[in-house]
């Protein structure tokens, strides 16, 4: 298989085969290339995924489906730098104290669409438990002990064809992860909720963004914390 092909059918399609020409966005290609870099692939693997994948898309654009190629990604190779840098000296790229996350995340709220507090919630939890976005989005009432305040980490919710679609840690490994007093806070704020009425497995699908957020809205499957 020619190294284009490789891309295509090993990383292109997989990731990205399930969406339509026109729903495909600078930020959906950012988080995939990202995605690839952050789990280890070398420069000429991601040189080979980004190729196939414009070409694809330029043909899109020469047949007036969109108007713009968004998988013309410039400035990712400078991220292999970033991680050199992040090995050599980790700290220097860490937020200082709890009160610059504080500021982080309420300059989010205040950028976002709708102001919902939820995604201040959203960063102060995934800073402080050091989890990936697809554990945090993943994570359950029942996975928080609050006798011990610790987290076992035993999934992550990621968007999947159809939806969002629950798989294994990264290493399929499972953890505990100790909560600190500031998100052990964040978890007392959230108001219990009462359990789901049964549903078929396929059905009960959580909305990431919504399990560590306030109840100023509902989320998809109710739970109890």
């Amino acid at each position: 298989m020619d190294p284009d092909g490789a891309g295509w059918g090993l990383r292109v399609v997989p990731t990205l085969g399930h969406l339509r020409i026109p729903t495909v966005s600078n930020g959906v290609i950012d988080r995939a290339l990202y995605g690839r870099i952050a789990d280890g692939h070398g420069r000429s693997s991601v040189k080979n995924t980004i190729a196939p994948l414009a070409r694809v898309i330029q043909q899109a654009v020469r047949d007036g489906i969109i108007d713009i190629n968004p998988a013309k990604v410039t400035g990712w190779q400078k991220t292999y730098k970033q991680a050199e840098d992040e090995l050599d000296d980790p700290r220097s790229l860490a937020l200082p104290t709890w009160e610059a996350l504080e500021t982080l995340a309420d300059a989010l709220v205040t950028r976002s669409a709708d102001q919902f507090p939820g995604w201040g919630n959203l960063i102060r939890f995934a800073a402080g438990t050091a989890a990936r976005i697809g554990e945090v989005s993943g994570v359950r009432a029942g996975d928080i002990d609050r006798r011990a305040w610790t987290w076992d980490v035993c999934r992550q919710t990621i968007p999947g064809p159809g939806g969002l679609i629950d798989k294994g840690t990264k290493g399929k490994r499972r953890r505990t992860v100790p909560l600190t007093p500031e998100i052990r806070d964040l978890v007392g704020r959230t108001p219990r909720r009462g359990r789901p009425r049964p549903r078929s497995a396929a059905t009960l699908r959580y909305d990431p963004y919504r399990t560590i957020a306030t109840a100023s809205r509902v989320p998809t499957v109710r739970i109890a914390l």
